[in-house]
């Protein structure tokens, strides 16, 4: 590191910077992990397993975490509890990687989160910073004559499955115990793009919605999805710029450290 002339420094300046480094040097790290480029001859087939905030005894290790073909992005976007489509790098992060790692016993999921980052330091060269920016998004609300379909009464179980099909040229998807805030979560992976519910509905509901995916995708197109919310569903979504927080990352190495 080079020698920093304390004399061009203003004191919030120095604070900032002891500030950070104390906050680096505290940062927890996994005990043991491995880094590996993803086969373009394997499957991509994408898993995870493991980590901190399991409450089943029989369920997957706490103290190990396995991701398996996990774009660069995506992994970024866990360490940092953002939304990929809201990270900013000069190129995509679309390089696929398979991790391995061990964690100390009693580890919280935000220790979690850090020891992920650090990772992505340690062997990405990874840095980035947090900036707030206009971006495109969308409000979703009722439509003026209501919405067009009802809450489960209670105790009612809905007999089919849900999930996401993909049916001769349209999207097909289903949630038989929806709420809202899934809708809304689905909405913005979708597009790309943050979703806001404005609708007011807080109940559960058992929903479907169709839309054509020939053409553009949604990302760039939304009229598809538009369209169906409100002749299906009796819901709009409205384009808007909202100041959203973003990860803007500064530098990362393409290819690990060795492990």
């Amino acid at each position: 590191m080079p020698r920093l002339n304390l004399t061009t420094l203003n004191l919030t300046t120095l604070f900032a910077l002891l500030t950070a480094m104390a906050l680096a040097a505290d940062k927890p790290a996994f005990e043991v992990a491995s880094v590996k480029a993803a086969s373009p001859q394997g499957s991509w087939i994408v898993r995870q397993h493991g980590g901190p905030g399991r409450a089943d005894p029989d369920g997957p290790d706490p103290t190990r975490w396995s991701v398996e073909n996990y774009k660069l992005v995506d992994i970024v976007a866990k360490a940092y509890a953002v939304e990929p489509y809201l990270i900013s790098s000069p190129t995509p992060l679309e390089e696929r990687f398979s991790i391995q790692a061990k964690l100390p016993a009693g580890t919280t999921p935000a220790q979690f989160l850090l020891m992920i980052q650090s990772l992505l330091e340690d062997r990405f060269h990874f840095r980035a910073h947090r900036q707030t920016r206009d971006v495109r998004a969308y409000e979703l609300a009722v439509a003026k004559d209501g919405p067009k379909f009802q809450a489960l009464a209670a105790g009612e179980v809905p007999s089919r499955s849900g999930g996401m099909t993909a049916e001769a040229g349209r999207s097909v998807w289903r949630d038989p115990r929806c709420t809202m805030e899934r809708l809304r979560s689905m909405l913005a992976r979708s597009l790309h793009a943050p979703v806001a519910d404005r609708t007011g509905l807080t109940g559960t509901y058992d929903l479907e919605l169709t839309w054509a995916t020939e053409g553009r995708p949604l990302a760039e197109d939304p009229w598809p999805v538009r369209a169906a919310l409100r002749d299906q569903l009796g819901l709009t979504l409205r384009g808007v710029q909202a100041p959203v927080e973003t990860l803007v990352v500064d530098h990362v190495d393409r290819a690990p450290t060795g492990n």
